[in-house]
């Protein structure tokens, strides 16, 4: 039987009190600035309860809780106005209902990525609208047969990174259940820390399309395989290394091999080829003193690190990621806080788009991106019927990119990787990836 989401109800969501004037008009950082229009998703699954009522109640709470926490979060119930700022007169946020016509166990046995993407709102012809028509909040709750749900939410990312994702979630779910925290709290002022450039006011950046197909592949590394391979990599006294460094050092490894592979392949010679990988930085935890982690915004950076087919080996990799992300925070997150914070995100963001469009448009080299959701307390979303049994994030088929976030064992790490579907083939035969992860296993709930 085919799964089925039948969308049941449409509504518009507006904040529970109106914004006061002198907050009416709110100005974008100059992070904000530099980003596509487009939406960053978040699933979150719960277990079921009785499905006589669990629908019901469910929706009711969260369409009555919503407004309240979008009143907190004013700027999310606007509109873009320009590439400098959104107009926030309460225009609201995008509510969808939808009912699936099986138990929740079915979609967890084995996640498919095209019936993921049924539980998140559909925003391919929003992206293609008016910018300035768009709601920068979509919400769509799934309900299935068993009492079971998933909301799918979908959020500008004009208006949020992951962090500030992960702050408006759980003030939603405290606000739901009166557990509201200070932290929770939102911070509207990074426009004043970073100001937005007048000359970027009518220029939205786009998105580099890939030329060839991509596939993508969810896997997850159990907290004992994380542990493993972190010993693996530091070896006999050498450096520890993080979770994340140690599982970015294997994703590029094996990806880089397999690639190198395939030109090898088609080429029928070995061709030396530079590799390049980039890694997001969340500047709250950068700066000095630390920023909290409830400024809402985009505050984050990403630094640079390359290798050699001579040097696709974890533990150089690990040790390149470490040496590079100090590097980064030494020069670049000191220029952040200094005269020089305009010319610095500038210099980055150009650096990132020329090395994006020679690994897409010229394949000049071989560009890999990664993020990462690790300690985003995502899993700690409670609307009143539990945390989540499973987050996972469902983006765009965006070539050489790697999404890291925590599994829900304390310890482990999922991925969820795209690649050309021909450097996949041979990404999923790398006897490393092979020890430390699984592929698509069955979320236990």
């Amino acid at each position: 039987m085919t799964i089925e989401v039948d969308i049941v109800k449409r509504e518009t969501i507006k904040p529970s009190s109106p914004t006061p004037p002198e907050l009416r008009h709110f100005k974008l950082s100059l992070f904000d600035q530099f980003y596509p229009i487009f939406y960053t998703p978040l699933i979150l699954f719960y277990a079921g309860s009785d499905p006589s009522e669990a629908a019901q109640e469910k929706s009711r709470r969260l369409t009555t809780s919503l407004p309240e926490v979008l009143t907190r979060f004013y700027p999310f119930a606007g509109r873009i106005v320009d590439n400098l700022s959104l107009g926030c007169v309460d225009q609201g946020a995008e509510y969808l209902e939808a009912v699936v016509n099986c138990d929740l166990s079915r979609v967890l046995k084995e996640p498919d990525t095209a019936v993921l993407r049924t539980f998140l709102p559909a925003t391919a012809d929003i992206e293609r609208a008016d910018a300035t028509t768009m709601p920068l909040v979509l919400v769509q709750a799934n309900f299935f047969e068993c009492g079971g749900s998933a909301i799918g939410l979908c959020v500008m990312h004009k208006v949020a990174d992951a962090e500030a994702l992960c702050t408006f979630v759980n003030a939603w779910a405290g606000t739901a259940t009166g557990a509201i925290t200070e932290a929770m709290i939102p911070e509207f002022r990074t426009a004043s820390m970073f100001p937005p450039l007048d000359s970027l006011a009518n220029s939205f950046p786009s998105i580099v399309p890939a030329k060839e197909k991509c596939v993508r592949r969810r896997f997850l590394l159990e907290s004992s395989k994380v542990a493993a391979l972190r010993k693996r990599i530091e070896g006999p006294g050498g450096p520890a290394s993080t979770a994340v460094e140690a599982v970015s050092a294997l994703l590029w490894k094996c990806s880089a091999t397999a690639s190198r592979k395939k030109k090898a392949n088609l080429n029928k010679m070995e061709t030396p080829r530079t590799t390049m990988l980039s890694q997001t930085v969340n500047l709250r935890r950068r700066m000095e003193p630390q920023l909290p982690s409830n400024l809402a915004g985009n505050l984050a950076g990403y630094f640079l690190t390359r290798a050699d087919e001579r040097e696709m080996e974890m533990r150089v990799l690990a040790v390149r990621l470490r040496e590079a992300l100090e590097g980064y925070c030494e020069s670049h997150v000191k220029r952040l806080q200094g005269d020089g914070a305009c010319a610095a995100i500038c210099e980055e963001t150009k650096e990132f788009g020329e090395l994006l469009g020679k690994s897409l448009v010229m394949d000049e080299m071989d560009f890999y991106s990664c993020t990462s959701w690790c300690r985003f307390p995502f899993y700690e979303a409670d609307f009143g019927w539990g945390r989540p049994v499973w987050a996972c994030q469902e983006s765009a088929d965006c070539p050489n990119f790697f999404m890291l976030m925590d599994a829900r064992d304390s310890g482990g790490i999922e991925v969820c990787l795209t690649l050309r579907e021909e450097d996949m083939a041979l990404f999923e035969q790398d006897p490393d990836l092979l020890e430390f992860a699984s592929l698509n296993p069955t979320i236990r709930g």
